[in-house]
């Protein structure tokens, strides 16, 4: 799991130093990645009989380990909700507004 702690670091250091910002609307895409993945994850295990992680598995605590997933996802979105809210209150209003033009998005 080393991998998934640096993996971690590295995205908070991207995350306090770029100009973007995480609002509450945000939070259904990172929920329906997280249900597509694990959606994923079901249909590979069938196919390979493959659980790349013990909490996945499809066993009667299945409900408590998915729950607890949810749970920490929540509390990780919240964690980098406040950053986000703390990093506009001390930096300013640094929110880019994409409007659809390609031309505009890459000179912000």
């Amino acid at each position: 799991y080393f991998e998934h702690a640096v993996n971690t670091a590295c995205l908070l250091v991207d995350f306090s130093v770029n100009r973007f910002l995480i609002h509450g609307h945000h939070l259904f895409p990172m929920l329906l990645w997280t249900c597509f993945y694990c959606i994923f994850i079901w249909t590979q295990h069938i196919f390979t009989d493959f659980w790349p992680y013990f909490f996945l598995e499809l066993k009667p605590i299945a409900l408590a380990w998915y729950t607890a997933i949810l749970g920490v996802h929540l509390i990780v979105f919240g964690l980098a909700h406040q950053i986000s809210r703390i990093k506009k209150r001390y930096v300013g209003d640094i929110d880019i507004h994409y409007s659809g033009d390609l031309d505009e998005a890459l000179l912000v």
